[in-house]
């Protein structure tokens, strides 16, 4: 794209009075609020994440996990020798783990969800993590901690360590308030080979490139993602968290992209091309067709698309 161009759009945004959420802004500058969002990019990373907002209170609650995968008949017999010695601590952490990959995630292969969880464990987004219990595979006895990860009743090595995680405060807060979408498609959009589009935060200086309010027609209109590509000159996204879209939601936004785009338009004199993805972790209404939805210019991303959305987002710029 020729760079007067690009400089003409950039203008004209900054025409368009942009305007930053200022909590928002600390959240997409925190580095544990920007690490939750990569739990996305894994294949059950979304189901994850919807389990911890759902059942967890948007990680208000523990999170467990283990040091290693265990199969659903190894669990059975530590949960029946832990009831039957009575080590009811140790047997009310093991259920929360249990719960966690075999009940609540019913759809969900469980070693992929445990895959997750460890990559969760690993990052900044989590700010919290103890072992609560340790129990021997081979006697199934509980390991106290002063046993240098040794059973103290058979010698063995052969252990499984349950874990306490809790997340931080701003990995909370962007999983309340839906922002988590907005800054992985952010990073996917930049990784797919798109110039996000961002302003400087007034109480840091740094720059900000999530949910941006651009002033038409003396109506604030929220963006989502905002960016600069080639051959598509303007890419606008909008992100929902929400299980079902519907077809007055879609012709909202779009109607309020459409505005956006003419007075960008308006403002350069030139007639540039508009791309509008509509990225949602739920799905579309069933009861009507997909190609319904459809319109030129239009991208709807459903929850399929979602760990792979680098590859989906520069497949549908290559195609335009």
């Amino acid at each position: 794209m020729p760079m007067k161009i690009k400089e003409e759009i950039i203008n004209a945004l900054e025409a368009l009075a942009p305007q930053i959420d200022k909590n928002k802004a600390l959240l997409e500058l925190n580095k544990s609020a920007v690490a939750i969002s990569h739990i996305l990019a894994k294949s059950k990373g979304l189901d994850l994440i919807e389990y911890i907002c759902e059942e967890l209170r948007y990680g208000q609650l523990p999170i467990y996990t283990a040091s290693r995968f265990l199969e659903k008949p190894q669990i059975d017999e530590l949960i029946e020798y832990l009831y039957k010695h009575s080590e009811q601590e140790t047997l009310d952490t093991l259920l929360l783990w249990y719960h966690q990959l075999w009940i609540y995630t019913q759809e969900v292969n469980p070693k992929e969800i445990f895959e997750v969880l460890k990559k969760l464990e690993k990052s900044k987004a989590v700010n919290s993590n103890r072992i609560t219990s340790t129990i021997c595979l081979d006697c199934h006895s509980v390991v106290p901690e002063s046993h240098d990860r040794k059973c103290g009743n058979c010698g063995s090595d052969n252990i499984v360590e349950i874990h306490e995680l809790f997340l931080s405060e701003p990995a909370k807060s962007v999983l309340k308030n839906g922002q988590y979408l907005e800054i992985y498609v952010k990073e996917c959009m930049e990784k797919s080979g798109i110039e996000p589009i961002g302003w400087n935060s007034e109480d840091d200086g740094k720059r900000v490139y999530t949910s941006i309010k651009y002033q038409v027609e003396g109506e604030y209109i929220d963006v989502d993602a905002l960016g600069i590509s080639q051959p598509v000159s303007l890419i606008l996204c909008e992100t929902k968290t929400s299980k079902r879209i519907n077809m007055n939601e879609i012709r909202r936004v779009e109607n309020l992209f459409n505005r956006l785009s003419r007075r960008i338009n308006e403002l350069t004199n030139k007639d540039i091309p508009c791309l509008k993805l509509f990225i949602t972790t739920g799905e579309f209404d069933n009861n009507v067709p997909v190609s319904s939805y459809q319109r030129k210019g239009w991208e709807l991303i459903d929850r399929s698309k979602i760990p792979n959305l680098v590859e989906e987002i520069r497949r549908i710029v290559n195609e335009i």
